[in-house]
């Protein structure tokens, strides 16, 4: 996978996100606190996913075929201490009273690691590809 068509999944996942907060916000009325918790999740995953897709498709030329798995290990570990700090620090800051508002953020974290599942099972295809 090259990074142009990354790039456009990325952006196009991304985008999908943001118009279905926004229209959620919209029309359902959502609380402020569920909007910036979605938003900050967004904005949070695509980062991930371009740091992730850039380690992968760097160290996926290398020769040591662990490499490779480390980039695995260190999304899924990288991901979680995160995530955990991000939610830890929305509930210091904002002390929300209802609990519902970690759901997008459930939810964003699925789709994106479906989505990080799926370039780096690609670049793991790649990588086994060239060294054959």
């Amino acid at each position: 996978m090259n990074f142009k068509r990354f790039f456009y999944l990325l952006a196009s996942i991304g985008l999908i996100s943001t118009l279905i907060v926004l229209g959620l916000s919209r029309f359902l009325r959502l609380d402020t606190l569920i909007k910036q918790m979605s938003l900050g999740s967004i904005i949070i995953f695509s980062f991930f996913c371009l740091v992730f897709f850039s380690w992968g498709k760097m160290l996926s030329k290398s020769r040591n075929p662990y490499n490779f798995n480390n980039v695995i290990i260190m999304s899924t570990l990288s991901k979680m201490i995160i995530s955990m700090a991000f939610l830890f620090s929305f509930k210091r800051l904002f002390n929300p009273d209802s609990k519902y508002v970690y759901v997008p953020f459930l939810i964003f974290y699925i789709v994106y690691a479906i989505f990080e599942t799926y370039f780096l099972t690609i670049l793991g295809k790649q990588k086994i590809k060239q060294h054959d």
